[in-house]
């Protein structure tokens, strides 16, 4: 007799990057889908994320074609985790149609949407590098603090 087991979404390791720019931690999502199972893997690493940043975060959707209930949940918690702490979640980049929705059901009063990356670091008070600067200060060999990116590996949950 043939059995058949159901198969797990193993996710890969750099799911989430993140870089820091000034007091602001930059986090970018690698998931073209973020359904519940997703939803369940991200929350308790980006949890950890939002302790660590303070509560100041801004989150890149670029990459992320859609998502699900259980997500909007997600970044509803870490939206209070973060003004819990005297901070915020920005959400950038994310796609028109998605944007469109949580604009129309009311949900833009929980969460704080931005064009893009330099609106975010605007909306927190730090002011991104200019690319001239630092284009002038590596003609000059002068040491910059740019932004770093570091991969996040998510872990799954015992059941």
């Amino acid at each position: 007799m043939l059995t058949l087991d159901r198969a797990t979404y193993a996710p890969p390791q750099s799911v989430v990057s993140v870089a820091q720019v000034g007091s602001v931690t930059l986090v970018s999502l690698s998931f073209a889908v973020i359904r519940e199972q997703q939803a369940l893997l991200l929350e308790r690493p980006l949890s950890d994320l939002v302790d660590m940043a303070s509560g100041k975060v801004a989150m890149d959707h670029s990459q992320v074609a859609s998502f699900s209930c259980a997500w909007i949940n997600t970044l509803i918690a870490l939206t209070r985790r973060c003004r819990a702490q005297g901070g915020d979640l920005l959400l950038y980049g994310m796609a028109p149609f998605s944007a469109r929705t949580i604009r129309d059901t009311g949900l833009e009063s929980h969460l704080h949407l931005v064009h893009d990356k330099v609106a975010a670091l605007k909306a927190f008070g730090e002011e991104p590098l200019a690319t001239w600067r630092l284009a002038l200060a590596r003609m000059l060999d002068i040491p910059v603090a740019i932004e770093e990116t570091v991969p996040v590996a998510t872990t799954r949950r015992a059941a």
